[in-house]
């Protein structure tokens, strides 16, 4: 098989975001277990060179670089429909692995190849005021087409039973032509002692004091409102001395709204010094910032999968979450989960395990063990079974 990866999200901002990283740890094991097929990857001839990133294999890979213009970058969809499958046809690919339903090739033309495509959420479709209605119209246009260019593809690939059941609903897809396979944690990421992880983030972050940790996006669905209100009251209704460590690239970008928002709010309740944002983790401190942190807090209304809750388990730091979507699912019972837009819940969850070391022993225990379930050569494996239906079939 001549399989082709679209690696381009490495090359954008996405590279820091869950579909990175996903990316990543899919070619890096595949190309470790697969030595009987020819693979390449899509990149962007403009963009960034893809052996920048640390943890890939690419250099064994056989590169398909493709153009299109930076700006406008919400047009990009346009840019493959017109010009996509060329490129895979000249190539003489067999398969195509998509990761966004706007960067499907055009069906203008007969299809020499088949298409994969993992999807990792529906949320503009699950909330269509705070995402969906605040694109341009033409990229809500893309993500409607997507969704009916889904129906054609010939195996799609969803990282969790809740996302496979909003794919369902929303593209009203057959159950059976949706795979689960779910995301894996680095084996980079282990328990490690926590003095000295702590020593870590205090060197290179400044960070000396106990802390309550969140590590992820700002936008609406990750709730961080909330998780700011929570903390405190958790801080005004008992003598906790801990700060709260919102991590992630995003919240160094004063100009977004959601960052302004956060700001604000702070501002508000008067909590500048009870809050660090110490921007983007160098992903060889992740352990460190999980495992020094006294608990991992991930307040999301909604998640395709929810990586970072594994990656804190997997580190030793319990975990408090929401009950919604896929996390339950990706949790067991390892995690305490609340309710994500009940404050008090969340305050209460957080001094429940900050001050039960019976409690908190038993989470980090079941946390490692969960952590353990979901491997990245896993998820290769799986999506090796795939790609080897797929080709087989010659229904489509």
């Amino acid at each position: 098989m001549r399989i082709c990866i679209d690696a381009r999200p490495l090359q954008k901002a996405s590279r820091y975001r869950g579909i990175g990283t996903y990316i990543s740890n899919l070619t890096e094991n595949i190309s470790l277990i697969d030595k009987g097929n020819s693979f390449s990857y899509l990149s962007l001839k403009n963009g960034i060179p893809l052996e920048q990133h640390e943890g890939t294999q690419f250099c064994e890979w056989l590169e398909r670089p493709v153009w299109r213009p930076k700006r406008p970058e919400r047009l990009h969809w346009l840019w493959d429909k017109m010009f996509l499958d060329k490129t895979l046809t000249d190539s003489c690919t067999d398969i195509f692995h998509a990761s966004d339903i706007t960067s499907l090739p055009s069906q203008l033309s007969a299809r020499k190849y088949k298409f994969v495509i993992t999807v990792h959420d529906m949320i503009p479709f699950l909330f269509t005021n705070s995402y969906m209605k605040e694109q341009p119209f033409d990229y809500q246009f893309a993500l409607k087409h997507g969704l009916e260019l889904l129906k054609e593809a010939d195996a799609i690939i969803t990282v969790s039973e809740s996302t496979k059941r909003d794919v369902a609903k929303y593209a009203k897809i057959p159950n059976e032509r949706i795979h689960v396979i779910y995301e894996g944690v680095s084996e980079d990421l282990l328990l490690i002692d926590r003095f000295e992880s702590k020593a870590i983030i205090k060197r290179k972050y400044g960070i000396s004091e106990d802390y309550v940790l969140y590590l992820g996006g700002v936008d609406y669905r990750k709730n961080i409102k909330n998780l700011i209100i929570s903390f405190n009251n958790l801080l005004v209704n008992s003598d906790a001395n801990f700060k709260l460590v919102l991590a992630g690239d995003v919240f160094t970008r004063k100009d977004n709204k959601d960052v302004k928002a956060v700001c604000a709010l702070i501002e508000k309740l008067n909590m500048a010094d009870n809050i660090k944002m110490p921007g983007l983790i160098d992903e060889k401190d992740l352990n460190a910032l999980y495992g020094a942190a006294n608990i991992f807090v991930f307040p999301s209304l909604y998640e395709g999968f929810g990586l970072p809750i594994l990656e804190a388990m997997a580190c030793g730091t319990p975990v408090i979450t929401s009950n919604v979507s896929s996390i339950p699912e990706v949790c067991g019972d390892a995690a305490l989960l609340v309710d994500p837009n009940d404050v008090d819940s969340i305050a209460m969850a957080m001094h429940k395990v900050l001050y039960s070391n019976d409690m908190k022993g038993q989470m980090i225990r079941k946390g490692l063990e969960r952590a353990k379930k979901f491997s990245w050569k896993m998820t290769a494996e799986e999506t090796l079974a795939v790609y080897k239906e797929v080709y087989n079939n010659e229904d489509k």
